[in-house]
């Protein structure tokens, strides 16, 4: 089940929050706006370093993060990646 709020800190402005999923917040980020510099988040944490990414990971590696995987399909869903 999703839920609609993050439980981690999470202090990118440039991040939209897709949902939770096994415990990860996930989020799309532009990371300036620029679109070919966008990635995928899983949060585990608050601590800076608490927390997993990449867009070639989710897309192109099977049997990689399940949980950037989701986080892939839910930006999909939203439009944010084609």
């Amino acid at each position: 089940m999703q839920e609609e709020t993050p439980h981690h800190k999470h202090d990118c402005d440039d991040c939209i929050f897709l949902g939770r999923f096994n415990c990860h917040d996930l989020y799309f980020c532009k990371q300036g706006g620029k679109g070919f510099n966008d990635t995928l988040i899983a949060r585990y944490g608050s601590e800076g370093e608490a927390y997993i990414s990449g867009m070639m990971i989710a897309a192109h590696v099977p049997g990689g993060r399940f949980e950037l995987e989701v986080a892939y399909f839910m930006a999909q869903q939203r439009g944010l990646i084609q």
